[in-house]
């Protein structure tokens, strides 16, 4: 969950099902990018060709909006609309971006923004409570648990684990509430 978007759907208090991996659009349009920057610099201000190049850079950067923005939506939807209860990690992405900008983590600091991890939870957030999902916001000292010294994916599944058994045992404790109000029984 640090800079990227893996994500463990659980079906199950036992077993993770599935990893959604999150798209990266700046990253696969950096070099892309890079070239258009690089032309631009060397053509005349005010020119046709350099509005041009200014045109096309401005519609790559919307393009890579849009799929970020599009990806986040259908995974939002699935979430909010596939499980009765999901477990978020609290997490405070603009300070973590910040901290990574202090130890001078430029490259994992635009991973960070690429994926746009708070989007992900502020729309997975307000469509669950469309959808009736009981959405449980886990702090870090409990999703954190056992995660020291572990690295990649390894750490990555200890932290879906921890997310599920704190949702499971939120689950067991109050039933959830469905979209109409009705209380369904867990």
């Amino acid at each position: 969950l640090h800079n990227e978007w893996r994500l463990y759907i659980n079906a199950s208090p036992t077993g993770i099902i599935s990893m959604v991996e999150a798209p990266r659009p700046l990253r696969d349009g950096l070099e892309q990018l890079a070239q258009l920057q690089r032309g631009m610099t060397r053509q005349k201000r005010g020119s046709n060709r350099r509005d041009a190049t200014v045109a096309h850079i401005g519609a790559l950067h919307e393009r890579m909006a849009y799929v970020r923005k599009d990806a986040i939506h259908k995974l939002s939807h699935r979430l909010a609309h596939g499980a009765r209860v999901i477990a978020l990690p609290e997490m405070n992405v603009a300070t973590q971006a910040w901290a990574q900008s202090k130890k001078g983590w430029r490259t994992a600091n635009r991973a960070l923004y690429d994926v746009a991890m708070a989007e992900l939870i502020r729309q997975v957030r307000y469509k669950a409570e469309w959808a009736g999902t009981r959405v449980i916001m886990v702090p870090y000292e409990q999703w954190s648990v056992g995660t020291q010294g572990l690295s990649g994916q390894k750490r990555q599944v200890r932290i879906a684990t921890n997310l599920a058994l704190v949702a499971s045992e939120m689950d067991a404790v109050s039933g959830t509430v469905s979209a109409r109000g009705a209380l369904q029984e867990t």
